[in-house]
């Protein structure tokens, strides 16, 4: 019985890519079948895996596989996409996003056109950094203690926590507006990310991505570091990427009886200008 074949979509270019760009990818994921690129009834140009369901599901069912099965797949994935990244814009797709055949890539893509297009016009040569703003380690400063009763001496240990708490929480205020004030200048889109693991540290003080250019993510990682070094109480600044720009695409509106759904946006709108 000949296995079934599926599509695992991995982006949407203006126009296709070279030979060469094509095997490098291919031998940056083996893992995830036979990369393949074809030109849609719309122009645009289609890149996806060609794999095998049972590949992507336990036998006899539609459960996913295990977390050891899903890493090195993923990470191909995104190898992929950064890969793609340094050479042409893209649409990316989420990982899984498994389509039947062809023409279910196609039909998602025709719906679809007119937004991926306005994608393209505004996003070309851009992609997504992350942008953390951390409160700077410093060594504590110690103060001789008064001679006071152990009671008042604890009340007035407890004052001074508060104050230096709320001292701390207006500044990191005030820091990251500052921060959002350069992300407004000089970024294509921005919005701040809210919750995850990251927000388990508490140091965090916020978390942004955005949307520019190589060279605007340069021009704005060095207004960062002037702000940062202008900060007395201490601040530490950390760009990283760049990333595909998943967190400024929203969902291809889809109307198919699917494999695995489309990974979905649920964050919140991108602060724009422009």
């Amino acid at each position: 019985m000949t296995a079934a074949k599926s599509y695992l979509a991995l982006a949407i270019l203006r126009s296709p890519i070279s030979e060469d760009l094509l095997a490098t990818l291919s031998q940056q994921a083996p893992i995830l079948g036979v990369l393949k690129q074809w030109t849609s009834k719309d122009g645009l140009t289609i890149l996806a895996f060609q794999t095998e369901l049972k590949d992507f599901q336990d036998e006899n069912s539609q459960t996913p596989k295990s977390l050891d099965w899903a890493i090195p797949r993923v990470m191909g994935f995104e190898r992929c996409l950064r890969t793609l990244g340094e050479r042409v814009s893209y649409w990316p797709f989420g990982f899984p996003c498994l389509f039947s055949d062809k023409e279910k890539i196609e039909t998602l893509v025709h719906h679809n056109h007119e937004k991926i297009e306005s994608f393209f016009f505004r996003y070309k040569n851009c992609q997504e950094y992350n942008l953390l703003v951390e409160v700077a380690k410093a060594t504590p400063k110690t103060h001789p203690r008064e001679t006071l009763p152990s009671g008042l001496s604890y009340l007035k240990a407890k004052q001074e926590e508060k104050l230096r708490a709320e001292t701390s929480r207006i500044e990191n205020i005030k820091k990251a507006r500052f921060v959002t004030e350069i992300l407004e200048a000089s970024a294509l889109d921005w919005k701040e990310k809210k919750g995850g693991a990251l927000f388990e540290n508490p140091d965090l003080i916020a978390h942004f991505v955005f949307s520019a250019t190589m060279e605007e993510a340069l021009d704005l990682e060095s207004k960062l570091q002037s702000l940062q070094d202008g900060f007395s109480a201490g601040m530490k600044i950390e760009i990283t990427g760049p990333w595909p720009l998943m967190s400024f695409i929203t969902n291809l509106e889809e109307d198919r009886p699917d494999l695995t759904p489309s990974t979905k946006d649920n964050s919140s709108e991108a602060n724009t200008h422009g």
